[in-house]
């Protein structure tokens, strides 16, 4: 049977719970198979699923040697777009190396469409917007993200304002107006950028969830105590 929730209508689009633990396939259990977009994801690389101690708590290990992520074909991922309309992501991040970018997200490529987020070099969240020769960049301070440790990491987006979250709590930023993107004729990804070969993840990713709507600060605090004990142990 496939647990899912989508008739709830509840306004998330994606929610990758890993309950599998196993195989080269991800479900997202806010799609069941039988809807138009079914966003099961596929594994590329070997990216290896562990078994969180204490919570039975199945997470992906991401190497950027292989490289490791997931990918959603173009006709599946056409929902994501979100040119106009208000969003959000949240995704459990463990990075365990940033001497490159590490890309949590994405649907686009830079100066051209689409949307992508990442952790940069310098430990800072980014979040950026694109459309043809232009884009835009929402960005926290450096060392928001260390390696060797969880962390909620959140984005929302309302009209040209863009906010991010870590660990439930509004970040200080350097803001910018965001143009609506270009519509993407592109694959979705998760811990890998649009080329399938640089600013690999490098670590581990828990429970990447998309939603069409934006979140408040009391939800991203919700979500982050809903979920803190299972990873942060």
């Amino acid at each position: 049977m496939t647990i899912s929730y989508d008739k709830l209508a509840v306004g998330t689009i994606l929610d990758m719970a890993m309950y599998e633990g196993i195989g080269t396939l991800a479900h997202d259990v806010a799609r069941p198979p039988a809807v138009a977009l079914d966003h099961t994801m596929t594994l590329t690389g070997a990216p290896t699923w562990v078994q969180y101690p204490i919570t039975n708590l199945t997470i992906l290990s991401f190497n950027p040697a292989n490289p490791d992520f997931m990918e959603l074909a173009i006709a599946q991922s056409t929902d994501l777009d979100f040119q106009a309309q208000a969003f959000s992501l949240v995704a459990w991040i463990y990075v365990d190396d940033l001497s490159a970018d590490r890309y949590i997200m994405e649907r686009g490529l830079l100066n051209t469409d689409g949307w992508f987020w990442y952790v940069d070099q310098n430990g800072a969240l980014r979040f950026v917007t694109n459309q043809g020769a232009a884009n835009q960049v929402t960005f926290s301070g450096n060392g928001e993200i260390t390696t060797g440790r969880w962390w909620m990491v959140g984005v929302t987006r309302l009209g040209a304002a863009v906010a991010l979250y870590k660990n439930g709590n509004l970040l200080a930023v350097t803001a910018a107006a965001h143009v609506n993107p270009t519509a993407s004729a592109r694959k979705f990804h998760i811990g890998i950028d649009d080329t399938e070969a640089a600013n690999q993840w490098d670590g581990y990713i828990w429970r990447p969830l998309i939603l069409n709507w934006q979140l408040t600060s009391l939800n991203m605090w919700k979500i982050w105590e809903l979920g803190r004990n299972w990873v942060m142990i």
